[in-house]
């Protein structure tokens, strides 16, 4: 007895290729499900599911970790190859392991004692004291442009100055290496130590919760930075209105002479769930950021205007 062909046999190839790539693209739900679907489905569907790699537990770190070292695990398909971004709050070594495997790795989403794990492992003179696991001088030179997420910044303690210490001989390429920077929690907005040895640091965000926990008038200190080319202030909904009248006033002054300065509201109380859409769909907090301020001063032009 023959099979019924399934409803999609009847449909143009290229079609279906773009709907499937379409699919896998903006969802890892659907990505998934689409892997179960056929054995030529699931091979548009892999390279989409491995671009944004999400790793919350030691079972999920053990896995994509295997997957990264052991190309039998998963024969005919390099998934280091396809590997653009990875949040991880498990496993430092997976950092590491993912920077040397990974051609294509751009984005970091991880705790700050991962990074600086990271930048003790990459540091001169510090590889032979307790890392076991470095990275090689080949992945060094290949990794361009990192973007970082950090997970659980309390200070702005990213001096890492036992790892630089103004002596280029002891200081770490991946600071040279990272050029977009997002914390997304923090305490206070005070700077111990300059972040000039972030020698390419051109975007970096800051989140704001109310007036009390975080004064604007902390935030100059930042446009110190040479490098920077966007300050981004991400405050969340819940935000008091009178902190955010006052963020925003001081945003509204700032820009009269830096136009380096944006505002951005994040729409989503979970940060995970923000990060993978932004990577899956192309979207940024830095798009946002400037279409968010933009609007807004278009508003207020506006409103200046009728009065």
């Amino acid at each position: 007895m023959s099979q019924t062909p399934l409803p999609f046999n009847r449909l143009p190839t290229e079609l279906l290729h773009y709907v499937f790539n379409f699919a896998a693209a903006v969802s890892r739900h659907t990505c998934l499900n689409l892997c179960l679907v056929a054995s030529w489905v699931r091979h548009i569907a892999l390279p989409h599911l491995f671009r944004t790699v999400i790793v919350q537990d030691a079972c999920a770190n053990n896995r994509f970790t295997k997957f990264l070292t052991d190309p039998s695990s998963m024969p005919n398909f390099r998934a280091a190859s396809f590997v653009n971004n990875v949040w991880t709050q498990h496993s430092r070594d997976l950092v590491l392991i993912a920077i040397e495997a990974c051609d294509k790795i751009t984005h970091l989403a991880l705790n700050t004692a991962h990074l600086r794990w990271l930048i003790r492992s990459t540091s001169p003179g510090t590889v032979a004291a307790g890392v076991s696991k470095g990275i090689s001088h080949a992945a060094l030179a290949r990794l361009r442009d990192l973007h970082l997420t950090l997970l659980d910044t309390k200070s702005l303690n990213l001096a890492l100055t036992e790892h630089h210490n103004d002596d280029v001989t002891r200081k770490s390429p991946i600071f040279d290496k990272i050029t977009h920077m997002r914390l997304t929690a923090i305490d206070d907005y005070r700077m111990r130590v300059s972040l000039d040895h972030f020698s390419r640091l051109s975007h970096f965000c800051l989140p704001y919760y109310d007036s009390h926990r975080h004064r604007t008038s902390l935030l100059e200190s930042f446009l110190e930075l040479q490098s920077l080319q966007m300050l981004v202030m991400a405050f969340f909904k819940n935000c008091p209105i009178g902190s955010r009248e006052t963020l925003k006033l001081w945003v509204q002054k700032a820009r009269d002479t830096d136009r380096r300065i944006y505002l951005v509201e994040c729409q989503s109380v979970s940060t995970q769930g923000e990060w993978e859409q932004d990577m899956r769909c192309g979207d940024s907090i830095w798009d946002r950021a400037v279409r968010y301020t933009n609007e807004w001063e278009a508003s207020r032009t506006h409103y200046s205007a009728e009065l």
